[in-house]
């Protein structure tokens, strides 16, 4: 991920909308937002994070309720930007 972030421009990126899964950190995109900020990419403020499986920690997730969550957060986020 970081090397793709790094490809990115200004120029080729309008804005990114950050959103992940995790099961070591509370969320990654902080991490995600710092990289794309270093590229001065603009970097909204509307975010999605949800656990994810790591081995047996979090095992199930992302689960049906997650990807509903995702899904609502996906439509809320299209329905503000039009």
């Amino acid at each position: 991920m970081r090397d793709f972030i790094k490809t990115l421009t200004p120029a080729k990126v309008k804005e990114v909308i950050c959103f992940g899964s995790c099961a070591f950190v509370d969320s990654p995109v902080p991490m995600l937002r710092e990289l794309l900020t270093k590229q001065g990419i603009k970097v909204s403020d509307k975010e999605f994070t949800c656990k994810g499986a790591m081995g047996p920690l979090y095992a199930g997730h992302p689960n049906d309720n997650d990807i509903q969550n995702f899904r609502e957060f996906i439509e809320q986020t299209r329905q503000a930007l039009s």
